[in-house]
């Protein structure tokens, strides 16, 4: 893992003249100590998601430098600031955003708008992260279906087929 110290004086790119340095050291020391409690404790990924998207905010090279974190990932950085996007203004939610988690809320933010929202919650309520990933693609989940064998004598396949065709059955 980047020490603490070390991360903060690498600080030294152009992006972050604006900025004063106590706000970067700031920003760096409360994502480095988010990130370990993420890593221990899944509730708090909201706080994270904000801490990420307010870093990102001041400066893409200081955001690279935190999903660097061996706890974090980029993916994991860029799911989180997304949740924080569109779930961040809506506080009366948290209870239900927790009990959703966030890899399912990092899959359904980017379909997510202010008309569908609950539905989108309640889908993801229902549903296990693959049936979400497969569902957002396209792909149906097939039927529970069972193969079977037949085996027939001629008259006896002839009678099984017209049964079939007065039933409207689709065959190939």
């Amino acid at each position: 893992m980047i020490s603490e110290s070390a991360a903060i004086s690498s600080v030294g790119s152009p992006a972050f003249e604006s900025l004063a340095r106590s706000d970067i050291d700031g920003l760096l020391l409360r994502a480095y100590d988010q990130i370990v409690k993420l890593s221990k404790d899944d509730d708090e990924f909201l706080e994270i998601a904000h801490t990420l998207r307010e870093i990102r905010k001041q400066s893409n090279y200081l955001f690279k430098r935190v999903y660097g974190s061996p706890h974090l990932g980029r993916r994991n950085a860029y799911y989180l600031t997304k949740i924080d996007e569109v779930f961040g203004g809506l506080p009366e939610l948290r209870e239900q955003l927790v009990s959703v988690g966030w890899t399912k809320l990092g899959l359904i933010a980017p379909t997510v708008t202010n008309e569908n929202i609950q539905a989108r919650l309640a889908f993801a309520q229902e549903r296990t992260a693959k049936e979400i990933q497969e569902s957002l693609k396209g792909k149906a989940k097939p039927p529970k279906v069972r193969p079977i064998q037949l085996k027939f004598t001629p008259g006896q396949f002839e009678v099984f087929m017209q049964a079939i065709d007065e039933l409207g059955v689709k065959y190939s």
